[in-house]
């Protein structure tokens, strides 16, 4: 607890305590006294700030007390948090609405902002969450405005599709792939024709003769709804019930267009990074991300079967 009183007239004294104070996310029980968590940075900020104000001429004390009572309604952040994610929703870039450059400076100021909210939240709650997936969106969709090509969704119902009637085809894509092309060339391999051909288009790809194409607009699949191309490849041939695949799929849909993050999409975006940086080839870098996909599916396989198995003892009398 620190309990001060500023000599005289002091106006900057007092405006430059208040920020001070208010950067540090303190609680003000009232005028002059202010509680913060028992944590070493935050003693030694305060100590600090009551060192000046004693310079000054005024009075300081900082006391470590204990308190009962649950006051972490005065260090609440979730006004903060619903203002930051309201501009944040404002600023989310679409085609066409503003240059990326400018869109990547209003992401940098948005995401200080953020920074500088979190340092203060001492008792996190949802409020912070939804500001960190609004800004991963944000993130997202101006990465998608530097890569040329990205498809716009379309609407309507996704075909179910007898996979016999797509085996040792010839499947179209664009060069460069990142995860929601990497992913759906592997589900293809892997899940709907096993001899598949992967060719990859430079430019902007069109779809002709008996050529299929993926992940670009006008391809035979691509984005419906809110669906990437990848849940779309898994509706199409009836493999959503695939909990493996699912949890994929969760991934995949996160790091190509945002929404909500799973614990596994920091590791697998930069795995996948690391990859694209160290792989020139389109065909190399597909076959070390099918290695990698492979075993990811094989992890979720198993952590699947021992969900399942101990749900099986727990039922057992």
């Amino acid at each position: 607890m620190l309990i001060l009183t500023i000599a005289g007239q002091q106006p900057a004294l007092r405006v430059r305590t208040w920020r001070k104070l208010r950067a540090l996310g303190v609680g003000a029980l009232r005028d002059g006294v202010y509680l913060a968590p028992d944590r070493a940075d935050l003693r030694a900020a305060l100590r600090s700030q009551a060192d000046e104000i004693v310079a000054a001429g005024g009075t300081a004390q900082l006391l470590e007390v204990g308190i009962e009572d649950d006051l972490s309604y005065l260090f609440d952040r979730t006004g903060e948090y619903k203002t930051l994610t309201a501009a944040i929703k404002g600023n989310i870039v679409r085609r066409g609405r503003r240059p990326p450059s400018t869109a990547a400076r209003k992401l940098e100021h948005l995401q200080r902002e953020f920074d500088a909210i979190v340092r203060r939240d001492f008792f996190p709650n949802p409020s912070q969450a939804d500001a960190r997936r609004a800004l991963d969106e944000l993130r997202i969709q101006l990465e998608r405005l530097g890569t040329p090509g990205e498809p716009h969704a379309s609407r309507g119902r996704i075909p179910r599709l007898n996979k016999a009637d797509y085996q040792s085809r010839v499947w179209m894509t664009r060069a460069h792939p990142w995860v929601d092309r990497l992913a759906s060339a592997w589900l293809i391999r892997r899940f709907i024709d096993p001899a598949a051909t992967i060719r990859w288009a430079k430019g902007s790809p069109k779809q002709a003769g008996n050529v299929l194409g993926f992940d670009f607009d006008g391809a035979a699949f691509t984005h419906v709804d809110e669906k990437v191309t990848f849940e779309v490849l898994m509706e199409s041939f009836a493999l959503e019930q695939d909990t493996a695949l699912a949890r994929i799929a969760a991934i995949v849909h996160y790091l190509d267009v945002g929404g909500f993050s799973v614990p596994e999409s920091a590791a697998v975006e930069a795995t996948l990074r690391g990859m694209q940086k160290r792989t020139r080839n389109d065909d190399q870098l597909l076959q070390r991300a099918s290695d990698f996909l492979d075993d990811l599916y094989a992890g979720f396989l198993q952590a699947t079967a021992q969900a399942e198995s101990v749900k099986q003892r727990k039922r057992k009398p």
